[in-house]
């Protein structure tokens, strides 16, 4: 099968791509270990952050029933008309437009 290195190449040549396979090999283990771990913590923080913004962003939009009622009454004053007769003519438009 495989030969004796030892007795095909000389010394310091075995020893130089043995030494240089044994640091290969550890640089790709520190590498991989420090890339998954970096990339574990990276989602972890990105993973709080968003958790934090979307609970501050809830609180914003957390309407009360004095907002919705605010937001009705600042509604029925931009659209003064009763709901049936805006109800008949977005029906017209509609029509006019060919989606009904």
């Amino acid at each position: 099968m495989f030969k004796n290195p030892f007795k095909v190449f000389r010394i310091d040549v075995v020893f130089f791509f043995g030494f240089a396979l044994i640091v290969t090999i550890l640089v790709g283990i520190v590498v991989t270990v420090s890339y998954i771990n970096g990339s574990r913590d990276i989602a972890d923080n990105t993973s709080y952050y968003q958790q934090k913004l979307l609970i501050e962003l809830h609180k914003k939009l957390n309407t009360s029933p004095d907002t919705e009622k605010h937001i009705y009454l600042e509604n029925t004053h931009r659209n003064p008309l009763p709901d049936q007769l805006l109800a008949e003519r977005l029906k017209c438009k509609f029509m006019d437009y060919g989606i009904l």
